[in-house]
């Protein structure tokens, strides 16, 4: 069976717009990165850096599928436009259209103008519910800081809490590992193991 490389090509195309579009709107509605990541936060078990790359990696499958399209049916293309150009002024009555349309939506976005503007802050809004004061980290991206840091931070001694991790199941702790690293290891939460270090009466004494 022949390869065809258009209909490969318009198949790709209409795939990457779907995962394009389903990863935006994800993107569109993640709580920020200092939540995002200090909560292991997931959607349909993937992480919002897993998002971000799959929207990226698709878009820039559209665009590369898209300029192969044109390639492909460029002779086509010139054919369609000329005779459109021939038969009437419609074309360029929509072209006028479509670049009027796209300097709307570029300078409504640019300068935050409603309705742009407002679509941009329901997304805002969105983002934000997902905060919790409960899970907020300390300071921002404790969860790179490693376990000895964060020992040293909380007058802690770095080898004790290390037993009081290992008391609540995290397993292979290196005093060099950052709380994100312990976390994915263990399959929970840089939160979660901030907590488990803060945690007392675990029958292990703190230094102070």
């Amino acid at each position: 069976m022949r390869f065809n490389i258009r209909s490969c090509t318009s198949l790709l195309l209409t795939l990457s717009f779907v995962f394009m579009s389903i990863s935006g709107i994800v993107l569109y509605i993640v709580p920020p990165g200092r939540v995002a990541n200090w909560t292991n936060w997931t959607f349909v078990g993937l992480t919002k850096a897993q998002w971000a790359e799959i929207h990226t990696i698709f878009s820039l499958m559209f665009m590369i599928a898209g300029i192969i399209h044109v390639v492909y049916n460029w002779n086509v293309l010139i054919a369609y436009l000329k005779d459109r150009i021939r038969k009437s002024f419609r074309l360029k009555t929509e072209l006028v259209a479509a670049v009027g349309i796209s300097l709307i939506c570029w300078f409504g976005s640019v300068y935050h103008i409603p309705p742009f503007g407002t679509i941009m802050d329901i997304g805002e809004s969105v983002k934000l519910s997902w905060e919790d004061a409960a899970d907020e980290a300390p300071v921002p991206h404790t969860e790179l800081k490693t376990l000895r840091e964060v020992a040293d931070e909380l007058g802690m001694q770095p080898d004790r809490v290390v037993l009081k991790l290992q008391h609540f199941g995290i397993e292979d702790v290196e005093l060099d590992d950052t709380l994100a690293d312990i976390a994915q290891k263990n399959g929970t939460s840089p939160s979660e193991v901030y907590k488990f270090i803060q945690q007392r009466g675990v029958g292990i004494k703190e230094a102070h």
